[in-house]
């Protein structure tokens, strides 16, 4: 050609003996359709891209033996590299992350922080520097079968169960437990208030002036 080809929408530039390739504007979008077996192969032997036409912004660019990069309102969002992808912005997901055994999370700059599962237990493992800390008005700690184990409370009390039953609960002169407490050794530095029996299976020393009321 001269000068230029000139279709009218819906006038198709076809291509192949099976008419496998077609390019043409349909009055609304431009179309290149591949209808037949194979790739449609973009080839180019310097880097690929693009381009809004309006703006010259990249909204894709591919780079010989390099980075495959996308990008919103000119602004690079995704680039391949080397190790893997390098993603500029926030991740929001429909469903899930699904990852294999062994596989890590890892948070901070010098991956302070790995979430993972190794096959047989889950981790939370922190190696850095300061606290690993779990914040939250409510913190609840539950078995598989949603039962309680552990219960804390922003300014209230502290719960530990034992197969969903509370036995252990802070207050705020001190504690409550709910059951027997077993100990090797007991020292109260202040008054004990018993209310019911005392049984002694051993000797019971008492220094001078000590008394029993």
């Amino acid at each position: 050609f001269q000068s230029h080809a000139s279709f009218g929408d819906n006038d198709k530039a076809i291509f192949g003996a099976g008419n496998d390739l077609q390019i043409y504007h349909n009055g609304t979008d431009s179309i290149i359709a591949d209808t037949g077996t194979g790739n449609l192969n973009i080839l180019g032997d310097a880097d690929v891209a693009i381009i809004n036409a309006a703006s010259t912004e990249y909204k894709a660019r591919f780079t010989s033996d390099g980075a495959a990069e996308l990008y919103y309102d000119g602004s690079k969002k995704l680039e391949t590299t080397s190790a893997g992808v390098t993603i500029t912005g926030d991740i929001q997901l429909s469903s899930h992350l699904d990852m294999p055994d062994s596989a890590e999370i890892r948070l901070g700059t010098d991956d302070d922080l790995k979430i993972y599962h190794d096959g047989s237990n889950s981790y939370v493992q922190d190696d850095g520097t300061g606290a690993l800390r779990i914040q939250g008005s409510q913190i609840q700690i539950k078995g598989s079968d949603t039962n309680n184990i552990a219960l804390f409370k922003t300014g209230a009390d502290v719960e530990l169960y034992y197969n969903n039953s509370k036995k252990f609960e802070t207050k705020s002169d001190g504690v409550d437990i709910t059951g027997e407490l077993q100990c090797d050794s007991l020292d109260v530095d202040g008054n004990a208030d018993i209310s019911g029996t005392v049984s002694f299976g051993s000797t019971v020393t008492f220094g001078d002036h000590d008394k029993i009321r």
